[in-house]
């Protein structure tokens, strides 16, 4: 009996042992082979975001969304942590992470329960990489996405490698994760979790130099102060995947619009001292879907224009002005919010603006300067779409050179009103003729072509300041209405002169060099444009009114 009971202890021993043995080998290959494992040996993962204009969100579960998708704020920094680990594996050392920030690049890698990115610094991330350690990535994959501006979800990217923008001026706006056991599927599509900027480069051939050095993103091809014609472009986009390629042509003097080019060969001419007047560029396939092309050029006489993209026309046309530089900037779509893209092309036909010829229309026209109280008009007439006519002086326009090319650049005409505001009645013809050409002449240089009108001082027109002007080719333009600013230097005053006298066609003699007029034309505009009146330039107020100017000939009123 001792024997058996003895027999029946190591069978009963034996069979722990077994069950025991066994329970252990499936815990272990649950965690390593296993592609489904339980609740109960899946580590715990949560995360969370710092979003813009909302700070830290509260934690989620893995394979959530973490920050937000369709309200356009940014996350600028994430947190994990890790818990219900398999046994001997430390929470502390089993994952880490990493975010690439604006302005900052690839941070160091933190630890579970650490922050990744930035907060109160309104840096955005722009990709993230997240990997396991400590004997935990031999049993687990980690998958990651995020959800860019403008673009949307990425697909998921694992175990270290990058998901989201790097160096293209994209934003996270979300990002989701996702522990899968080693070797098991992937939560969703893993094609193109990241997406890097194509390599951009770019060259100018430039009169009595030749072909430049090749630049990249954001630099400078060409010269600036040297006077020196661009006659020829190229450029090319390397190190992408991605379908398409850039296209580009040239606007050329005495030759217009060229075709569409790609692939380094040359836009404008070589061996021709042709000048460069324009440029459009653009982007094809993916490329296109993903990316904008952003570029400006540095113009004669007006330094450089705002900012065009994708196809758009940058330069000028018929207004004889060469291209001196240009400037590229390939970006993430929608990448360049802040670019100034108001005015990037100059048309001499285009300063004539498409207004409705059955509405009323008044010019304002601003006598004197430019001064101080130049940049407030030009302020006032941008915020509500009106343009005017600048009757400068010469001397004053050359000792405020940057204010006249602000005023054409915006759009207004920029017309002369003698060089020191003599009254021309006293002198003689060929004295008139001089002062004239020399204020126009000085105009030009600074602005290019205008329109050959002109303004005496005082309005005083006799014999003489007539057969100047016939002999010069200008019109003379006085006016219709008169508030008298310079007399009352009080804006109430100024502003109920204009608004009892203004009629339809009205020409209003104004004098930026006043300070109240400046402050007048904050009520007067928005005033004239409650009542109706389309505020307008000389040339588009006589343009629409079927009116051509013509040499040594008055006008004061169109009518419109």
């Amino acid at each position: 009996m001792k024997k058996i009971s003895r027999l029946i202890q190591l069978i009963i021993l034996s069979s722990v042992v077994v069950t025991s043995s066994l329970a252990q080998h499936i815990f272990v290959n649950s965690q390593t082979l296993t592609p489904n494992a339980t609740a109960a040996t899946m580590p715990r993962l949560t995360y969370r975001s710092h979003v813009q204009n909302i700070g830290w969100m509260n934690f989620v579960q893995q394979g959530q969304l973490s920050g937000t998708t369709g309200r356009s704020l940014r996350l600028e920094a994430f947190s994990l942590q890790l818990a219900n680990l398999p046994p001997g594996i430390n929470a502390q050392n089993a994952i880490e992470y990493r975010a690439h920030v604006r302005s900052i690049g690839w941070q160091n890698f933190v630890r579970s329960g650490q922050v990744a990115g930035t907060t109160g610094r309104s840096l955005p991330v722009e990709a993230i990489q997240i990997r396991l350690r400590g004997g935990l990535e031999r049993q687990f994959d980690i998958f990651y996405q995020v959800h860019l501006a403008n673009i949307g979800w990425l697909g998921w990217a694992r175990n270290g490698n990058t998901a989201g923008a790097v160096n293209a001026g994209a934003e996270v706006q979300a990002l989701r994760i996702q522990l899968v056991p080693r070797g098991g599927a992937a939560p969703g599509v893993t094609t193109r979790p990241s997406i890097s900027r194509p390599t951009l480069t770019y060259q100018t051939h430039v009169q009595n130099i030749g072909w430049q050095s090749m630049v990249g993103n954001r630099q400078i091809a060409g010269t600036i102060g040297r006077g020196l014609r661009v006659e020829a472009f190229r450029a090319s986009l390397a190190n992408t995947s991605l379908s398409g390629r850039i296209e580009y042509n040239a606007h050329v003097q005495n030759i217009g619009w060229q075709g569409f080019v790609s692939g380094n060969n040359i836009a404008g001419t070589v061996g021709r001292s042709l000048r460069m007047e324009a440029i459009r560029i653009r982007l094809t396939g993916e490329l296109a879907q993903l990316f904008d092309i952003y570029y400006r050029v540095y113009v004669q006489h007006h330094g450089w224009l705002d900012w065009a993209k994708n196809g758009a026309s940058a330069g000028s046309a018929g207004m004889s002005l060469r291209i001196e530089a240009i400037e590229l900037n390939l970006v993430i779509r929608d990448g360049f919010r802040n670019a100034n893209t108001t005015r990037p092309f100059l048309d001499r036909a285009a300063r004539i603006r498409n207004l409705d010829p059955r509405r009323p229309m008044v010019a304002l026209t601003f006598d004197d300067g430019p001064a101080a109280g130049t940049t407030r008009i030009l302020n006032t007439l941008d915020r509500h779409g009106g343009r005017a006519s600048f009757f400068v002086l010469g001397s004053r326009a050359l000792a405020n050179q940057n204010i006249i090319r602000d005023i054409h650049r915006r759009g207004h005409e920029v017309l002369g009103h003698s060089w020191n505001h003599a009254n021309l009645t006293r002198l003689s013809v060929g004295n008139i003729q001089n002062d004239i050409i020399r204020t126009h002449q000085t105009i030009e240089s600074m602005v290019g072509p205008t329109p050959r009108m002109f303004r005496a001082p005082y309005g005083a027109v006799n014999n003489n300041v007539r057969q100047a002007a016939r002999n010069t080719g200008f019109a003379l333009i006085n006016w219709s209405v008169d508030p008298q600013d310079w007399r009352f230097r009080n804006a109430n005053t100024v502003h109920q002169n204009v608004m009892r006298a203004v009629h339809p066609g009205a020409i209003v003699v104004l004098h930026d060099i006043h300070p109240t007029t400046a402050t007048a034309m904050e009520r007067v505009i928005p005033d004239l444009i409650t009542r109706g009146y389309q505020i307008v330039t000389v040339s588009e107020l006589l343009h629409f009114s079927n009116i051509t100017p013509r040499a040594g000939e008055i006008y004061s009123r169109g009518r419109r």
